[in-house]
This record gives structure tokens, C-alpha cells and sequence, in this order.
């Protein structure tokens, strides 16, 4: 069988890499809110420092004059403590945007993968049948093969005891030896000729 490929490799590949662009967006965007969070924190806790020396002046009798510098110098942190927390809305923002597309960059990647599973899942449970039909083959074509044996091997003897009975009907049929006839000897045989011819002669004569 041949070797798994998928098709869409050059679109999970392109995924993931923008989902780490969108990783590490987001993790710019979560180091730039953590700034200007610290920002924040830095202008208020002027802004307060500063609200308290100008309530020291007041109660000190300080000049008039003072007390306006002071009072300014609060206003301009009071500003730079708006503008702080407008930068610290926009990094909120940006941070919950990149969070989003960091999500979706993992949704589209996580859905590609899916789909490689599923077409992975696949193949390995084809290539599982294969092999199992391939030994369900081998296994089914052993006993064949032994009974294609031992048939032959019956075959064999039978032909070698059909043709020992063949060769047997085929072969002339053994006689025991019998001993040759045994004949008298001569003299007995000329005293019996010349009795049946005396005989003879006196029958006709």
C-alpha cells in the first residue's frame, strides 16, 4: 500500500504558522497593556502625592502663589493620568482583539487537524484490513496446501499399489515346479511289449 499523504499539508502548515504569528501578537499585546497598566498605577499614585502636598500648603498658610503652582501641577497629572487611562483602554482592547485572533488562528489550525486525523484514522483502519486480510489469505491457503499434499502423496502410494497390481495381473502366472515324469527303465518296458505281442498273436492266429 502506499504511504500516507496529505493533501492539505501546505495548509496546516500555513496555519500554524499564523496562529504562532497570532501567539506571539498576543503576547505583545498582553506585555504592552502590562506598560501601560504600570503607567497608570505610576501617574495616580503622582497624582496623589501631589493632591496631598497641596492640601499640606493650604494648611501651612502658604502664599497664594504656591498654592497655584501646586494646584497646576495636580491638573497635569491629573491629565497625564487621563491619557494613561485611554492608552490602558486601548491596550485593552488590542489586548482583546489579539486574544480573538489568537483564538481563531487555533480554531482554523485545530480544524485542519482534525480533518488529517480523520484522514489518518482512515488510513492506518485500511492498512489494518490489508494486513489482516493478507493473513486471513495465508491462513485460509495452508490447509490447501497441506490437503494438496497429502492428496498427492495418497496419489502416490496408489498408483505404487495399483501398479503392483497391475504388474501382477500383467505378469504370467507362476506355476509350481512339478517334477518331470518319471519313465521304467528298458528291460521292464521290451518284457511288457513282447507279452502283448504274444497276446496279439494268439488272438488272431
Amino acid at each position: 500500500m502506499k504511504r500516507f499523504e496529505f493533501k492539505l499539508q501546505a495548509v496546516l502548515t500555513l496555519r500554524q504558522r499564523a496562529e504562532q504569528g497570532a501567539l506571539a501578537h498576543y503576547a505583545r499585546a498582553i506585555q504592552h497593556r502590562q506598560a501601560v497598566a504600570a503607567r497608570f498605577e505610576e501617574a495616580e499614585m503622582a497624582l496623589s502625592e501631589a493632591r496631598r502636598q497641596w492640601l499640606n500648603v493650604l494648611a501651612d498658610g502658604c502664599p497664594a502663589a504656591r498654592a497655584a503652582q501646586v494646584l497646576g501641577y495636580c491638573h497635569l497629572l491629573e491629565e497625564r493620568k487621563r491619557q494613561c487611562e485611554q492608552t490602558l483602554s486601548l491596550a485593552e482592547v488590542e489586548l482583546n482583539q489579539a486574544s480573538q485572533k489568537m483564538l481563531f488562528a487555533r480554531q482554523q489550525r485545530e480544524a485542519v487537524e482534525t480533518f488529517h486525523a480523520g484522514q489518518r484514522e482512515r488510513y492506518d483502519r485500511k492498512v489494518r484490513e490489508e494486513e489482516q486480510k493478507l493473513l486471513d489469505d495465508l491462513v485460509n491457503r495452508r490447509p490447501v496446501t497441506e490437503a494438496m499434499g497429502l492428496g498427492s502423496r495418497g496419489a502416490e502410494v496408489q498408483g505404487r499399489k495399483g501398479g503392483g497390481e497391475a504388474r501382477a495381473f500383467l505378469s504370467p502366472p507362476h506355476f509350481p515346479a512339478t517334477p518331470p515324469p518319471r519313465f521304467p527303465s528298458a528291460p521292464p518296458l521290451i518284457g511288457l511289449a513282447a507279452a502283448v505281442l504274444g497276446w496279439v498273436e494268439r488272438a488272431w492266429f
